[in-house]
């Protein structure tokens, strides 16, 4: 019975199937550094999850909270881009998620974007915000949202 929990224990520290549920499973029982490093060596798995996270679906940006602690280097910056364009997707989770975790300048601002957002983008991002806002009660975290956004908006014409 000991060898058969081994056997599953190291089986399912190093399958290589990627997905939301599998990651979930794995920080649960090994933790975000192991999971983490266990994903960015191998660019088409870490691929998969950045592109699972742009989509904003709400399982993948459970990931994205959940390996939060273990980000570094390149690949965390990845990550970060990945999580800063998810507001418009998704702006319940990344608000409620999100904003708590990597804050409000890389959900809804502009410190995890590689490049300044054009002032087309930005109007989106804050009359998205604003739309959003409008159909739910406030807290803080959207508040805190819609001024970084703002911001944002403010800054966008001045030659960014």
């Amino acid at each position: 019975c000991l060898v058969v929990t081994v056997v599953a224990f190291v089986v399912a520290a190093y399958w290589p199937h990627v997905s939301p549920n599998i990651i979930h499973f794995k920080v649960r029982l090994f933790g975000p550094e192991f999971v983490y490093r266990a994903l960015v060596p191998y660019y088409g798995r870490w691929d998969v999850v950045l592109a699972g996270v742009k989509t904003g679906d709400p399982s993948w940006l459970r990931v994205a909270a959940e390996l939060y602690p273990a980000l570094d280097t390149h690949p965390g910056e990845e990550m970060l881009h990945a999580v800063s364009s998810v507001v418009e997707r998704n702006p319940a989770t990344a608000v409620s998620l999100l904003v708590p975790i990597y804050g409000v300048g890389v959900v809804c601002g502009e410190d995890g974007i590689d490049d300044f957002l054009t002032p087309a983008a930005a109007e989106k991002r804050l009359k998205g915000l604003q739309q959003y806002a409008q159909r739910v009660e406030a807290t803080p975290e959207l508040s805190a949202c819609i001024q970084a956004a703002e911001e944002v908006m403010k800054q966008a014409p001045r030659g960014r």
